[in-house]
């Protein structure tokens, strides 16, 4: 089923216009002017397609900001790795406490290597630090084969780390770019501006024995119509 579009505007409207005039006694009066206007107008169309855009938009910002936390995590890395270097060097000073923890922290951190490897064009892009990843998953039967597999993993990892942040780049600009050829019909804003010349004629009734003539200077905005009449200067009969 589909929503038929409904354009609906939201004006804002502003005038002001001055004028000179002159009025009898009594009887039929008539006055010309300059008039300047703004209006402002919003439009949009049906509000469930409006939030359908708003959603697309938070999840791409979401996306984006998701592949730059990873572009971070992948040049800091070479912290992590000189972190479980030193570790594995002090091993023997490690309280079994402490040996348990560097363990979780080492496997926690080839967690996050698989992850990053594969936002970033995955198995295919990366061969051999995939290779390096499944070497140092599996079993070995001394430290130093634990240390050599480290080293080759941190070494495919800093060959690697071009090739995954161009890849992050990449993917980041076409969310921005995909962004951009949203449909702007869904929102719309418009605002313009227009002068001309005014005439008026009518006819007024006075209470007093004056005849008068001065400028006249109208402001509205919206329905509100405030008028602000300045009178420069009056003749007695």
């Amino acid at each position: 089923m589909q929503f038929q579009k409904t354009l609906s505007s939201l004006p804002l409207f502003l005038s002001l216009f001055l004028s000179f005039g002159i009025a009898e006694e009594n009887g039929a009066y008539a006055s010309v002017g300059f008039e300047y206007s703004i209006s402002h107008a919003v439009e949009h169309n049906n509000p469930f397609l409006n939030q359908e855009r708003i959603q697309t938009i938070s999840n791409a910002q979401n996306q984006i900001n998701k592949l730059n936390q990873v572009k971070n995590e992948i040049t800091n890395m070479q912290k992590t790795f000189n972190y479980i270097n030193n570790a594995l060097k002090n091993n023997a000073k490690l309280t079994p406490t402490e040996k348990q923890a560097e363990t979780y922290y080492l496997q926690s951190t080839l967690q996050n290597i698989e992850k990053i490897m594969m936002l970033s064009g995955g198995v295919a892009s990366n061969p051999k630090l995939a290779q390096a990843l499944e070497k140092m998953q599996e079993p070995i039967t001394n430290p130093l084969e634990l240390v050599e597999n480290l080293k080759n993993l941190e070494s495919q990892f800093t060959q690697s780390q071009n090739n995954m942040l161009s890849s992050l780049s990449s993917q980041i600009a076409q969310i921005s770019n995909s962004l951009n050829a949203l449909d702007p019909s869904s929102y719309s804003k418009n605002v313009s501006s227009m002068y001309g010349v005014g005439l008026s004629v009518g006819y007024k009734h006075f209470f007093t024995k004056k005849k008068i003539k001065g400028f006249v200077i109208t402001c509205s905005m919206t329905m509100v119509t405030l008028i602000l009449v300045l009178w420069a200067m009056a003749l007695m009969v």
